[in-house]
C-alpha cells in the first residue's frame, strides 16, 4: 500500500519557496515577451518579426538576510541588469524580528520613544555616566548599563524581563532606575509601554472629576490597562500620618491590578514598602494579586557585586 510523505516544516517552507521563486521567474518572462507583442499601430491579428524570448540567464536569483541577527528573510527574482541596485538595497534589509527592528532605528527615534512611554529624563546618561545634555552621546536606561552604573550583581537579583517585578528597597537605592531600565527592555522587544508615577496619576485621576476636565478616569483607566507592558513607580508615597492610603486609592489600585492580572500583562511596581508592609498599609488582596504575578526584587546597597544578598534574594 502506497504511504503518504510526511513533511518536516522545513522541506514545506523550501518548497513554498521554490515555487514562488518559479512563479516570479514566469511572471517576468511574460512580462517582458509581453512588452514586445503590445506594440502600439498593431493589429491584433498581426505578429511581430521578431519575438523577443528570456532567457533563465537573464534573470538572477537573490537571497535576502536580516542585516542584523543574520536570518534568512526571502529569495527574489530580479533582471540581470539591476541585480547590483538589489544587492544594495538587500543588505539593509531587517526581519520582523523586535529586537532587529529597534536596532534598525536610529539613535534619536529611540530616544523619543523612550521618552514618550514615559521614561524620566535623568535616567537618560551620556557616555561618561552623567545626566545626558543636549549634543551628547546618548546611552539609553538598560540591564546592562544598570549593573555596570550600580554595582548590583544581576545574578544575584535573578531579574527575567519577561515577568513582572516587584521592586522595593530602603530610599535611594535604584528601584526607578532599575524600572525604567526594564521599560526600555520592554520597548527594544516591541511591547507597548507606559510609565507612571502613583502620586501623579492619582492627581490625574481627580482631575478627571473636574466639570472642565477634557479626560474621564474610564479613559485614563484604559490607557493603562491595554499597554502591554506597565510600570508603576513610587508605590507607597504620600500616605496619611497613620500610614495609610486613602479608600479611593486603594480601590483605584485593586482595579488596575486586578485587570492586569486577570490579562496576563506585564506591570512593574516599584515601592520602599515591601510585601508585607504593602498588606498593611494598602489591601491583602492587591498583595496577594502582586504576589502571584511578580518576581519580588528586593535592593539594598549590600548587593554588590561579589557581595551576598543580605536583604534576602529575589523570590516568586
Amino acid at each position: 500500500m502506497h504511504q503518504r510523505k510526511i513533511y518536516s516544516d522545513m522541506e514545506l517552507q523550501e518548497m513554498v519557496r521554490q515555487r514562488r521563486a518559479k512563479q516570479e521567474f514566469v511572471t517576468m518572462a511574460k512580462r517582458l515577451t509581453g512588452a514586445a507583442l503590445d506594440l502600439p499601430g498593431r493589429s491584433a491579428d498581426t505578429k511581430p518579426k521578431k519575438k523577443l524570448e528570456l532567457k533563465k540567464k537573464e534573470l538572477v536569483e537573490l537571497e535576502a538576510y536580516c542585516s542584523v541577527c543574520g536570518e534568512f528573510i526571502d529569495r527574489k527574482c530580479v533582471l540581470a541588469g539591476d541585480a547590483d541596485r538589489w544587492r544594495a538595497k538587500i543588505s539593509r534589509a531587517i526581519c520582523s524580528r523586535p529586537k532587529c527592528l529597534w536596532s534598525s532605528l536610529s539613535e534619536t527615534d529611540k530616544l523619543n520613544r523612550v521618552l514618550r512611554a514615559g521614561v524620566g529624563r535623568q535616567y537618560i546618561r551620556n557616555s561618561r555616566g552623567e545626566v545626558a545634555s543636549p549634543g551628547d552621546e546618548v546611552v539609553l536606561p538598560g540591564l546592562e548599563s544598570f549593573a555596570k552604573g550600580s554595582g548590583y550583581d544581576m545574578r544575584v537579583l535573578h531579574i527575567r524581563p519577561g515577568r513582572s517585578s516587584f521592586i522595593c528597597g530602603p530610599v535611594n537605592t535604584g528601584k526607578s532606575w532599575l524600572m525604567c531600565a526594564l521599560a526600555v527592555e520592554a520597548l527594544a522587544g516591541g511591547h507597548q509601554v507606559e510609565v507612571i508615577n502613583w502620586s501623579r496619576f492619582k492627581r490625574r485621576v481627580r482631575s478627571s472629576y473636574q466639570p472642565a476636565a477634557t479626560v474621564t478616569e474610564q479613559e485614563i483607566f484604559e490607557q493603562y490597562r491595554k499597554a502591554g507592558v506597565l510600570c508603576v513607580d513610587d508605590l507607597g508615597v504620600g500616605l496619611d500620618a497613620e500610614g495609610r492610603e486613602t479608600k479611593a486609592a486603594v480601590e483605584m489600585l485593586y482595579d488596575l491590578i486586578d485587570q492586569r492580572y486577570w490579562s496576563g500583562k506585564i506591570t512593574h511596581i516599584s515601592s520602599n514598602l515591601n510585601p508585607q508592609m504593602l498588606a498593611e498599609h494598602y489591601d491583602r488582596r492587591i498583595a496577594r494579586r502582586i504576589l502571584e504575578r511578580c518576581q519580588v526584587v528586593v535592593l539594598d546597597r549590600g548587593i554588590q557585586a561579589g557581595k551576598p544578598n543580605r536583604v534576602g534574594e529575589a523570590v516568586l
